[in-house]
C-alpha cells in the first residue's frame, strides 16, 4: 500500500549503478577484512599497552590487557555461523538506507515506501548489506566475549560491541562528537554536506553530485585517527593514543620507503615523464614491495599515514616547484 515512486526507483536504479563495480565489491569486502582481522586486534593490543603504563600495578584499573586479543579472536571465529546467518538475513530483508544515504526522508513512510522498491533494483545494494552484516557480526561478537570476559552487563556489552563494529566498518551515524580533533572537524563536514540535501529547490541536484557521504566521511575519520594526526585533541584515552601511535609507526615505515624512493604519491603532469611513471610500473599513491607497485588503500586505516611520507616527498623534494 505503500509504493516507490517512478523518481524512487530510478534513483535505486542509479545508485546500484554505482556499487555494481567489480573493484567497488573487492574493497568493500578488503577493508571489512582487514578491519575485523587487523586493525581492531592492533587496536586492542596497543591500548593494553598504554593500560598496563597507566596502571602497572593495578590491574582492575585497566580498560584491557593483553589477553583480551585471543578473546577477541575467539568471538570472532566462533561466531561465524550467526554470521553467515546475519547476512543471509540482511540480503532477504533489504539494504541498509544510512549505509547508502538513500533514505533523505526523515518520516516512516517515506523509509517504508523506499523499502518496497522492487528487488531488481536493490540487488548489489543488498549483496553489500549482507557482506557489512557478515563483518559487522564478527567484530561485534569479539568485542562483546572480550567485555563479558572482564565482567561487563550483558546488554552493555551487546550495545558497546554493535557500536563499536558499525564504526569500524564506516557505518557509523555521523555527529558522534568523538575522538580527535581534526576527526571531529570532518565529521562535522559530512553532517553539513548531509544537510545539503534537505535544502529547497537545489537539494535534489546536489544529491546526484554527492551521492555517497557517510562512508568516505567515516573513511577520512578513522584514517586520522589511525595516524599521527589522533593525538591532538580529544580525551586522549588508551585507546585514541594506542591508534594515533600505530599510524605513527606506520608514518615511520612510509618515510622510510619514501627515502629509498618506494613510494609514490600523484603521477606526473608531463606527458613524457608521466609515460615514463607508467612505464616503470609504477602507480599513483603507492608503496614498493618487492618488484610490485602496491596501492596504499589496501592497507586500511593506516593507508593515510603512510601517504604522508610520500606527499611530503614528492612536494617538497621531487616537484619541479619544490
Amino acid at each position: 500500500k505503500l509504493p516507490a515512486t517512478k523518481g524512487e526507483i530510478f534513483e535505486a536504479y542509479r545508485y546500484q549503478n554505482m556499487l555494481s563495480g567489480l573493484q567497488t565489491q573487492e574493497r568493500n569486502i578488503y577493508n571489512n577484512l582487514f578491519n575485523t582481522f587487523i586493525t581492531r586486534p592492533i587496536d586492542i593490543g596497543l591500548t593494553a599497552t598504554y593500560d598496563f603504563l597507566k596502571h602497572p600495578f593495578n590491574p582492575l584499573a585497566r580498560d584491557m590487557s593483553l589477553v583480551d586479543v585471543p578473546r577477541y579472536f575467539k568471538g570472532v571465529f566462533t561466531s561465524v555461523p550467526n554470521a553467515l546467518l546475519a547476512a543471509k538475513e540482511a540480503f532477504k530483508r533489504g539494504f541498509s538506507a544510512n549505509k547508502l544515504d538513500f533514505a533523505r526522508g526523515e518520516n516512516t513512510i517515506d523509509i517504508l515506501r523506499k523499502q518496497s522498491v522492487p528487488k531488481g533494483f536493490t540487488m548489489v545494494p543488498r549483496f553489500m548489506e549482507a557482506q557489512d552484516r557478515f563483518f559487522s557480526t564478527m567484530i561485534a561478537a569479539g568485542e562483546k566475549a572480550r567485555l563479558l570476559a572482564r565482567g561487563a552487563n550483558e546488554s552493555i556489552a551487546n550495545s558497546q560491541a554493535t557500536k563499536l563494529a558499525e564504526k569500524y566498518l564506516l557505518r557509523e551515524k555521523l555527529g558522534s562528537g568523538e575522538g580527535p580533533i581534526l576527526a571531529r572537524a570532518i565529521d562535522a563536514l559530512g553532517q553539513f554536506a548531509l544537510k545539503g540535501r534537505k535544502l529547497p529547490v537545489i537539494g535534489k541536484p546536489y544529491s546526484w553530485f554527492v551521492p555517497f557521504i557517510t562512508t568516505p566521511i567515516n573513511a577520512a575519520k578513522i584514517m586520522v585517527e589511525h595516524s599521527p594526526l589522533g593525538v591532538i585533541g580529544g580525551q586522549r584515552t588508551s585507546e585514541q593514543l594506542a591508534k594515533a601511535t600505530a599510524g605513527t609507526l606506520i608514518t615511520g615505515i612510509g618515510g622510510v620507503l619514501a627515502m629509498q624512493g618506494k613510494t609514490t604519491w600523484t603521477a606526473p603532469t608531463n606527458k613524457l615523464a608521466k609515460d615514463e611513471f607508467y612505464a616503470s610500473g609504477r602507480k599513483p599513491f603507492s608503496i614498493q614491495i618487492g618488484d610490485k607497485w602496491i596501492p596504499m588503500w589496501y592497507f586500511g586505516p593506516y593507508a593515510l599515514a603512510l601517504g604522508v611520507p610520500a606527499a611530503f616527498k614528492q612536494t617538497y623534494g621531487d616537484s619541479n616547484k619544490a
